[in-house]
């Protein structure tokens, strides 16, 4: 009796795990360029919509998640079987690729297919119910009603849905996607350049490439007889005029996203499930993914974009409009993103992976249209505001849509008086802080720190630089790694650099020939802008509680929460993560980077020297050195009463230039440098007389000293 209640224990159990897995099925888009590189011959691209096409094939593959549907897990197997099918439909699943399957949907209607998965942590079975359907077109478009059903004639005084699709279809007709193929074929140099082959992106339900008759444009344009061999500006005239049942699908239409409506058209329970909106980035890649002349989905793919990140934070019911830098959701997921530029409050506290888009073309391109540059959302009014309460009001110019996500999250000030963790900090995005030169906690000193330009001459900020076109263009090696839509300034395997953006201010020809215009850190050579502030960053790790060896900092977070100098270490913790979570290491606002540091190590003690951190000179001040006669080294202290760009140089009796020891932006304070009988290149000069001279915006003292060996 034991053993079968053990029996029927371990079952239920067994049971329990394998139906609380959440793992799933998901329908793939497949563009034509994914077509090649996949070696598939089926000529049927897929925008991944649970609604197709007839006469087009439809894609699978699984994805395996845990329990609570959250994190994914490898899938080991998976058994698919197609269970439902329209009448006289022949179609049969075909493996293709690991773990995916396809088949062509012959009939208009239903299919359903299975899917028995097996992960690490269990089994599960999910379904998932596809429609093939034949095209209605849009309806109204260019004052042409049309006939029959389709999307406006019902759409446009349906209870519930009048006032949003009327505004969704005032936006859309007169927008690139409606007005494309109109325009185009009106424009007599076009000739040549725009025929059939390009109907399929253009038009609603042409070919795309698979040969089929599903009332598309070209179907109804063959039995209509128009065709379009000589372009002009009376093309679209006559095409209206003579061919009026044409002019709703002449046009990139509703159903060009939605999918196909024949299916959603009837009175069935399937009409609701029959549709679909998503953000997904496939369905634009059934056309925008055209390499090399349309290049912007392999740029996005190589881009940090394009590398979902998902966390089970994110599930939270955003109760507000305002979608405040807290609210993961509004920066790590599309319909989050397009829900904050529209004010609109939304429940996500149900949303697992699957339910996650991540940052797609259409999270930050309004695909219906708007008066915007490139069709880019407009975020709400008041949300250009950094975490510390700054307004930069419009800022960024195209660049703004950037710069609602690019910044931290929290204000140094307020996160300075909570509890030090793990997760404590500015967040792992705080370039518009950097560029602005914002949010860094005030460190030696009360004044403001000093701040670059970039801010005022870069006029759509982050676009201006990170999407400026490659000048590599003779092959895609580069051009698809770096600047457009990838955002990349540098592509690593190649070390290509885009910085012809640069040298319109700055004589370089990479970032590695950006010298900076001092010795910031002070390890006496002027380097690379990026080197020297990674060595002032390394600077004020070692001054930080850490662990590991030099070349692999580790910054102890818990020793600095039980500090008896916590807020000064807090402090200094907060401005090397804003500077580190900004990523440019400088270029982004130089002045501003450097001067933080810099004030940060002179608060930590670190290599400035400061003689008295209390003791605030009011003059400028050359001391002797000292010792002097010296052999091998002597000091060199000097006060500076201002900010500013502060040299000591070394010359000797004939007043030739040997060592430039000191050369930094520096806050008013003392202090010193030491020289060690070097000249700039490392070389020990000989004894004698040799004279140091401090050089500032304001100020100019020398001295003499001697070298005796």
């Amino acid at each position: 009796m034991k053993n079968r209640l053990l029996i029927l224990f371990v079952l239920t159990l067994s049971a329990n795990i394998a139906f609380a897995q959440r793992s799933y099925i998901v329908i793939n888009g497949v563009s034509a360029t994914q077509l090649t590189n996949q070696s598939l011959t089926t000529n049927s691209v897929s925008q991944g919509l649970k609604v197709i096409p007839k006469g087009t094939y439809a894609y699978f593959s699984v994805k395996g998640v845990d329990t609570a549907g959250h994190t994914e897990k490898a899938v080991t197997s998976v058994t698919y079987k197609l269970i439902t099918a329209p009448a006289g439909s022949v179609a049969a699943l075909i493996n293709y690729g690991t773990n995916s399957v396809m088949f062509l949907a012959d009939s208009t209607g239903k299919y359903q297919i299975t899917a028995s998965i097996t992960t690490s942590v269990g089994t599960n079975t999910d379904t998932a119910t596809l429609y093939a359907s034949t095209y209605l077109g849009v309806g109204n478009f260019d004052g042409v009603a049309g006939t029959g059903l389709r999307c406006m004639g019902c759409h446009s005084s349906v209870q519930g849905t009048t006032a949003s699709m009327s505004a969704i279809f005032s936006k859309w007709s007169s927008s690139m996607h409606a007005t494309s193929f109109k325009n185009k074929i009106n424009d007599s140099t076009m000739t040549g350049h725009f025929g059939a082959y390009c109907y399929k992106c253009h038009t609603t339900g042409s070919d795309h490439d698979i040969v089929v008759n599903n009332n598309g444009f070209d179907d109804r344009a063959s039995a209509a007889g128009w065709t379009a061999t000589t372009l002009n500006p009376s093309k679209w005239d006559t095409l209206k005029s003579k061919y009026s049942s044409l002019v709703n699908m002449a046009t990139i239409g509703c159903e060009s996203c939605h999918g196909a409506g024949s299916s959603h058209s009837t009175t069935s329970a399937d009409r609701k499930g029959s549709i679909q909106i998503t953000l997904s980035d496939a369905v634009c890649d059934k056309c925008h993914d055209s390499a090399p002349r349309y290049p912007e989905p392999d740029q996005f793919r190589t881009s940090l974009h394009a590398a979902t990140v998902w966390s089970s934070s994110f599930a939270k019911n955003n109760t507000t409009t305002t979608y405040n830098l807290d609210a993961c959701i509004r920066c790590h997921d599309g319909n989050g993103f397009v829900a904050f530029t529209k004010g609109l409050a939304k429940d996500f506290s149900a949303y697992k992976l699957k339910d996650h888009i991540g940052i797609t073309c259409a999270t930050c391109h309004d695909q219906h249209g708007n008066s915007n540059l490139h069709q880019l959302r407009t975020p709400p009014t008041g949300s250009d505001t950094l975490a510390n309460g700054v307004t930069y009001n419009g800022l960024g110019g195209l660049g703004n849509i950037c710069m609602n996500c690019h910044k931290a999250r929290k204000n140094n000030v307020t996160m300075l008086a909570t509890t030090i963790s793990s997760t404590w900090g500015p967040h792992h995005t705080s370039q518009t802080d950097e560029l602005l030169g914002e949010n860094a906690a005030i460190m030696y000193g009360d004044s403001a720190y000093a701040n670059g330009s970039h801010k005022d001459i870069l006029a759509d900020a982050c676009v201006t630089c990170h999407m400026s076109a490659t000048v590599d263009t003779s092959d895609h090696a580069n051009f698809d790694k770096v600047g457009g839509h990838s955002w990349h300034m540098r592509n690593d395997a190649t070390n290509f650099q885009n910085v012809k953006v640069c040298q319109g201010c700055h004589p370089i020809d990479s970032f590695d020939t950006f010298l900076a215009g001092a010795d910031y850190d002070g390890n006496g050579k002027i380097e690379p802008v990026q080197t020297e502030v990674k060595g002032l960053l390394k600077q004020v790790a070692l001054l930080l509680p850490h662990t590991g060896p030099d070349t692999a900092l580790v910054i102890n977070w818990s020793a600095i929460k039980t500090s008896s100098d916590s807020i000064r270490l807090k402090k200094a913790w907060w401005n090397y993560q804003l500077v580190v979570n900004d990523g440019s290491y400088g270029i982004h606002n130089m002045a501003f980077t450097v001067d933080v540091l810099q004030r940060t190590i002179k608060a930590l003690g670190g290599f400035t020297d400061v003689k008295d951190a209390k003791s605030v000179p009011t003059k400028y001040k050359l001391d002797q050195n000292y010792p002097n006669p010296f052999n091998p080294s002597t000091t060199i202290k000097f006060s500076v009463p201002q900010s500013g760009i502060v040299r000591v140089k070394i010359y000797d009796a004939s007043g030739n230039l040997i060592k430039e020891l000191f050369n930094q932006y520096v806050q008013q304070g003392n202090f010193s440098a030491v020289w060690n009988g070097t000249d700039n290149r490392g070389n020990k000069v000989a004894s004698g007389i040799y004279i140091y001279k401090m050089e500032s915006q304001n100020y100019t003292m020398s001295k003499k000293m001697i070298l005796m060996k």
